[in-house]
């Protein structure tokens, strides 16, 4: 079956083709791709593997996430942890610098001294 695009669709195509790259072009100018967001990146908790592919590898399941977002006060994860509505969300800058400052014992190694 052979799809067909109307010349106005092709217009419309082209346009914002034409857009895009002007966009891109406006944002490397303006040295905007090499700067960090002002926003942060939340990822719901019901969506473990997003999570995962956006670097937090641990609790890899719903139900993980469940139990962290209620232990959040006792582990320290009070800012990594964001509620929309009935929606967790995870702010995943703030959780990986919460689990860099636990897990980095004065530049040594995490876990009990001897």
């Amino acid at each position: 079956m052979k799809s067909t695009i109307s010349p106005a669709g092709n217009a419309k195509l082209a346009e914002s083709s034409l857009l895009v790259q002007l966009a891109q072009e406006l944002l490397r100018a303006a040295g905007a791709t090499a700067e960090k967001s002002p926003e942060p990146t939340l990822i719901p908790i019901t969506q473990p593997r997003k999570l995962s592919d956006a670097g937090i590898g641990h609790p890899a399941t719903y139900r993980g996430w469940q139990w962290a977002y209620r232990q959040r006060k006792e582990r320290g994860l009070e800012r990594a942890f964001v509620k929309s509505g009935s929606r967790v969300l995870v702010d995943v800058e703030a959780y990986l610098e919460a689990m860099r400052a636990q897990h980095n014992v004065a530049g040594g190694r995490a876990g009990r001294q001897r």
